[in-house]
């Protein structure tokens, strides 16, 4: 078996969840993966992170919310 790994650094981008402003470290494959499902969903990219944090339990960060929403996306 073949395996590639791409070899990419986190990307910190600023969001907006709920009126607040924070930021997020994520892989630019992440970040690619979460503006096509926004686009699909024809949502925004701020309200697609929103609608993953209010589902995520306390004890997860956001950052690895998301990267598990998009695993279980696959």
């Amino acid at each position: 078996m073949d395996i590639h790994i791409p070899n990419e650094q986190p990307e910190k981008r600023s969001v907006t969840i709920a009126g607040h402003r924070t930021s997020l470290s994520l892989e630019p494959t992440f970040w690619k993966a979460l503006k096509r499902i926004a686009d699909d969903a024809d949502m925004s990219l701020s309200a697609l992170i929103t609608a993953i944090d209010d589902a995520r339990p306390e004890t997860t960060n956001l950052s690895s919310a998301i990267r598990l929403y998009l695993f279980n996306c696959l």
